[in-house]
Parts: structure tokens; sequence; C-alpha cells
């Protein structure tokens, strides 16, 4: 019986050095190879969340200077009003609790911080880091005030209809974005995998990286600096028929198309004057440029 229980007992301990082990190996490869992408279904959502409150609804202040919105997944739209106040509003497929309910804080210096739920460590799935639909409304009146409104996700399409700000930042793993005849002084968006896509967008300086995915941006008006970089997405750029700039576009395997009156000068494409600069890079994702009518 003794003889027995040490060999159990040493058993237990070989297969215990096992496991940590493996778990120092992942650990490694994890950040050498995976850059600590590695969850294993687990997520880290965890902030300090001093002063939250709980759940949707108005934001009863005129002060809110800077929107600060990090959701994981689901779906938000973001939309002008003729509101009072800014307002928010969140559904979803499953019953929300307490702890899967959104959070948001306004600070002293008049940034509004929006959370997708309490903060936690989480499954991936069907334990709070589900899909969640948000509506986040925002007064006209509130334009003239909004220094920026910086979107983090994880993999949530956002939609904006109508927003005016002074610069927006999107960035994103495989969540896309849609901008609706939106007004900004800067514009910038980062995603991996999910598309971007602007229509009828009004910026001074714009900025787009994506990995795989394509860029469409249909402008208004002419930026006076574009920079859009991509490695496997196409590119197709819509500017108004009287734009002026000098576009530089360097590709691997990419193809070139368009309508503007282009003139080839050195290592780049002049359309009238050549005051905008416009940087396009990809690697094996074709260029299309037409025109915004």
């Amino acid at each position: 019986m003794e003889k027995r229980l040490k060999r159990i007992a040493v058993g237990a301990v070989a297969v215990i050095g096992v496991l940590v082990l493996l778990a120092v190996v992942i650990g490694v490869l994890n950040a050498l190879v995976a850059d600590g992408k590695w969850t294993f279904g687990w997520e880290d959502y965890r902030y300090d969340d001093t002063g939250f409150e709980i759940g949707e609804g108005s934001i009863p202040s005129d002060q809110v200077k800077k929107i600060d919105l990090d959701w994981i997944d689901g779906g938000v739209e973001i939309v002008a009003c003729e509101d009072r106040y800014i307002s928010l509003s969140e559904s979803a497929a499953y019953a929300l609790t307490e702890g899967t309910q959104l959070r948001w804080k306004l600070e002293n210096d008049g940034t509004l911080q929006i959370k997708h739920q309490k903060s936690s460590w989480m499954l991936g799935i069907g334990t709070g880091s589900g899909e969640k639909q948000l509506t986040l409304r925002i007064p006209k009146s509130y334009f003239s005030q909004l220094s920026a409104v910086e979107i983090e996700t994880d993999s949530a399409n956002v939609v904006l209809f109508d927003i005016e700000a002074e610069a927006v930042h999107f960035s994103s793993d495989a969540g896309a974005l849609v901008a609706r005849n939106c007004k900004f002084s800067q514009f910038s968006a980062e995603s991996e995998t999910g598309k971007i896509v602007a229509d009828g967008l009004s910026a001074r300086a714009v900025s787009v990286e994506s990995e795989r995915a394509s860029v469409d941006l249909r402008m208004a008006a002419c930026p006076e600096d574009l920079e859009i970089s991509t490695s496997a997405g196409d590119v197709t750029l819509y500017l108004p028929p009287n734009a002026s700039f000098a576009m530089t576009w360097e590709t691997e395997r990419g193809q070139l198309s368009y309508d503007f009156p282009l003139t080839p000068s050195g290592d780049r494409f002049v359309a009238g004057s050549g005051e905008a600069t416009v940087v396009i890079e990809t690697d094996s994702g074709n260029l299309v440029l037409m025109k915004y009518e």
C-alpha cells in the first residue's frame, strides 16, 4: 500500500512538472512568436473602474470635450442628434447582468470614458464579452467643443453618422469602420482585418493603416495631407474633380487605375498644381483613383 502511494505521489509530481514545463514553453512561445496574443479563450479586460456608472442612459452634463470609447465586440453606432445631452443605449442577444452592462465615467477634464462592461478576466464566449450593440447619440451642439473621439475595439464594427469633431481616431484588430458625411480636422484609422470605409468625408489630415483589408475613401473635400498604407488590401480613393495634389504611390505588385488627368513628375503623379500631399503604400493591393461627384 505504501509503495502504491509513493508511486501515485511520484506520478503526480511528474505530471505537475510536465504541466509546469508546458506552461513555461507556451509562455515563451506566446511572447516570442505570438506577440502575447494567445489567450486561449480568456480576455483581459481590466481597468481602474473607480467612479464608473453602470448601464445605459443620458450623461447629464454639457461639458463633454472628449470621448474615449472602448468596446470589445458587436456593433457601435455613433450618431448626431438634436438632444440636450449625450446618451448611451445598449442591447444584446443575451440577458444583460450588472457585470455585463456598459460602464461610463465623466472625468474632470471633460473626457467621457465608455467601457464595454465591468473590469474583469473572462472567457471569450457567453460570460460577458459577447456581442453587444451600442448606440451613442451626440448632440450637434457639442461638435464645436469635441476635441477628439477615440474608439478602440477588438472586433466591433463601428459606424459614424454626420459626426463632427476636431479629431477622430479608430483602432481595431478585426472591426470595420464606416464614416458617412462626417467632418473632422484629423481622421485616423488603424485595423488589421476590418475594412475602412468613408463616404462624404471632410478632413484636413487623413491617415489610414490596414493589414489585410480594403480601404475605400470618398472625400467630399481634398485633404491637405493624406496617407494610406495597406499590405494586402486594395485602396479605392475618390477625390473631388478639382482636387489639386501630388501623389506618391509605392507598391510591390499592385496595379493603378485612375480617371484623373495625372501628370508623371519623377516618382510622383501630379493633378492640378499639386498643392495637397497624397502618399499611398501597398504591398499586393491595387489602387483605384476616381473623381468623387
